[in-house]
């Protein structure tokens, strides 16, 4: 891995290891298998309001999975399919993607997989950047892109005031 990486470096690219405290979604992930199991188990599930679209499968999940214990042991140690999953989204329609991690870094990734000048990518939170300027940035590209933001939830009280259409 640190070979292909100083490749990537030579050339210029950004190579970021990840910090986790887990090899999430690989072999390395059995021995805690049964533990999480027991976990997952003990919660309670509620019912999904949109559709989910699994990152291990790429195709939507039903209420059932999303519901099982099983569902969620598996997806610990099964490969993630990201590129599956937003080729999947985007059979179902998906022209806007919002990624609600603590940087951009899936954003990026949406942008290689599909049109990027097609789809509309916004990350939420960016990592050198205040929280409430980063939302507000990613609320603002959304709604460049056609999406129509409740404008009276970020902004109690304010009223709506048409600009001219001219360059001033």
């Amino acid at each position: 891995v640190e070979v292909v990486a100083g490749r990537f470096r030579a050339e210029g690219r950004r190579v970021t290891a990840l910090r986790v405290s887990h090899a999430f979604h690989s072999p390395l992930m059995e021995p805690m298998l049964a533990e999480f199991r027991v976990v997952a188990e003990s919660l309670t599930y509620g019912r999904a309001s949109l559709p989910l679209v699994s990152a291990v499968t790429g195709a939507v999940v039903t209420a059932e999975e999303l519901a099982s214990p099983a569902y969620w042991v598996d997806h610990v140690r099964r490969t993630v399919r990201f590129a599956d999953a937003v080729r999947g989204l985007d059979g179902l329609g998906a022209v806007r993607y919002v990624e609600l991690g603590p940087d951009g870094t899936l954003s990026g990734l949406v942008r290689g997989v599909l049109d990027a000048e097609r789809e509309q990518v916004a990350p939420v939170l960016r990592r050198d950047v205040p929280e409430a300027e980063s939302v507000l940035r990613a609320v603002a590209a959304l709604y460049v892109s056609g999406h129509a933001p409740d404008w009276s939830a970020l902004y109690p009280g304010a009223r709506r005031v048409d600009l001219p259409t001219y360059a001033f």
